[in-house]
């Protein structure tokens, strides 16, 4: 399971929490948001910018990340 979390004050990070084992792990530090994509991507947003990582969902890792695709655009939120 994917989630991003509120980690001490304006910082957020998105973590990876293991159903079967309990265990959480910081997978992007600074994202604010996230949203999966087949096949194998993770979006998430750094600041204002959106970027987009391969990711394994069986080994849990990440690839190569592609971006940033710059913002904000006017009249879009500060973070999506």
């Amino acid at each position: 399971m994917l989630f991003v979390i509120d980690d001490e004050g304006p910082r957020f990070d998105v973590v990876l929490h293991s159903l079967t084992s309990g265990r959480q792990e910081i997978l992007i530090p600074g994202a604010t948001s996230v949203d999966d994509l087949d096949p194998g991507y993770l979006v998430y947003t750094l600041g204002n910018d959106l970027w987009a990582n391969t990711f394994d969902p069986v080994t849990h890792r990440l690839g190569s990340a592609t971006g940033p695709i710059r913002g904000p655009w006017p009249g879009s939120p500060r973070h999506w």
